[in-house]
């Protein structure tokens, strides 16, 4: 499995990895890179990091938030994990 979703198993039983860049949007202070990461899956192992605690998890967050001034949220849920991160194209240059 990939991160961020290292609990979630998409080669057992049916699922899906599906990456999508929204580039474009602009605020106030500059554009912002818009991607949006889902992983389907019909089979959820429950660790620790599937719970959003894993090494990935805080590499994501670190890196995004901390080093680019962006903004990830993630949910874990039935049918699988759903991270958005939004990168401030001026700051990430």
């Amino acid at each position: 499995p990939s991160t961020p979703g290292k609990g979630l198993h998409p080669g057992q039983g049916a699922g899906a990895v599906s990456p999508a860049l929204f580039p474009g949007r602009t605020v106030r202070d500059g554009s912002v890179l818009d991607i949006e990461w889902l992983e389907k899956s019909d089979r959820r192992a429950v660790t620790g990091a599937s719970q959003g605690s894993g090494f990935g998890t805080r590499l994501l967050h670190m890196t995004i938030e901390s080093q680019l001034g962006g903004k990830v949220t993630h949910c874990l849920g039935k049918d699988g994990l759903h991270c958005t991160m939004a990168i401030s194209l001026s700051r990430a240059r």
